[in-house]
C-alpha cells in the first residue's frame, strides 16, 4: 500500500520527492481530527507536534513509520470517542478504516489491527446504546454494512494474503513462534541492531518498534 500511496504523489508531483508528501498529508489530516474532535485550534496542534523530533524527522523524509503511526492512533482516539461519548456509527467506520490503513501500511502493525478490529468489535456488540447507534446510520443501513464488513476484512487482508502466499501473516518478517519457524525475507539473525536488543526476544523487540523505542539513536538496521 504504501508503494502505491508514494507512487500516486510522485506522478501527481512529476517528481519521485512528492513521496515525502504522505507524511505531510498525514500529519495535517490527523491535526484536523484532531480539531473536528475537540476543538483545539490548529495552530497549535501543527506547532506542538512538529516540535517533536521523532515526528519533525518523519515529516521531512517520507518515512512509513508516521503515516501508520497516526493511522493506527487516530482509530484508538475515534473509537474511545464512539465507546464513551458519542455513539456514533460512521464514526464507528473511520475507526476501523484508520486501524485498516495501519496494518496494510506497515507489517508491524499487522496483529495490532486485527487485535483491534475483534476487540472493537466485540465492544460495539455490548454496547448498551444499540438503538442509538443503529439510528445514526440513516436511511444507506445496507451501504453502512457493507462498508462496515470490508472495513472489518481490510483490517485482516494483509495477514490473509500473506498467509496464503507465504505462510507467514507477517512476511516479509521472519517469524518463530513455539519454536516452529515461519518464513521470511528478513531473516531475523541479520537485525541484530541495536547492541543493546541483541540477545532480546524478536517480540520484544517489536514491542519496542511499534513505541519507537530510542529511534533517533544511531542504527544502521532497523530492529524487526
Amino acid at each position: 500500500l504504501p508503494y502505491y500511496i508514494n507512487g500516486y504523489f510522485w506522478r501527481l508531483t512529476g517528481t519521485p520527492n512528492g513521496g515525502a508528501m504522505v507524511s505531510l498529508v498525514a500529519f495535517s489530516g490527523f491535526c484536523v481530527l484532531l480539531n473536528r474532535l475537540f476543538r483545539v485550534p490548529l495552530l497549535l496542534l501543527f506547532v506542538g507536534f512538529a516540535a517533536i523530533p521523532a515526528i519533525q524527522v518523519n515529516i521531512i523524509h517520507g518515512n512509513v513509520d508516521l503515516t501508520a503511526n497516526l493511522a493506527f492512533a487516530s482509530a484508538l482516539i475515534i473509537a474511545t470517542i464512539v465507546l464513551i461519548d458519542r455513539w456514533n456509527a460512521w464514526w464507528a467506520l473511520g475507526a476501523l478504516a484508520a486501524a485498516a490503513l495501519a496494518g496494510n501500511y506497515k507489517p508491524q502493525f499487522i496483529p495490532l489491527a486485527g487485535a483491534f478490529a475483534a476487540a472493537f468489535v466485540v465492544a460495539l456488540l455490548l454496547f448498551r446504546e444499540r438503538r442509538e447507534f443503529i439510528s445514526s446510520i440513516g436511511p444507506h443501513k445496507a451501504v453502512y454494512w457493507i462498508l462496515f464488513a470490508l472495513t472489518i476484512i481490510g483490517c485482516y487482508d494483509m495477514a490473509i494474503r500473506n498467509l496464503i502466499l507465504f505462510g507467514n501473516p507477517l512476511y516479509p518478517i521472519e517469524l518463530k513462534v513455539l519454536g516452529i519457524a515461519l518464513p521470511g525475507a528478513s531473516i531475523n539473525a541479520l537485525y541484530s541492531q541495536p547492541v543493546y536488543l541483541h540477545d532480546a526476544p524478536q517480540q520484544w523487540r517489536w514491542f519496542l518498534s511499534i513505541l519507537d523505542y530510542r529511534a533517533l539513536s544511531p542504527r544502521p538496521l532497523p530492529y524487526l
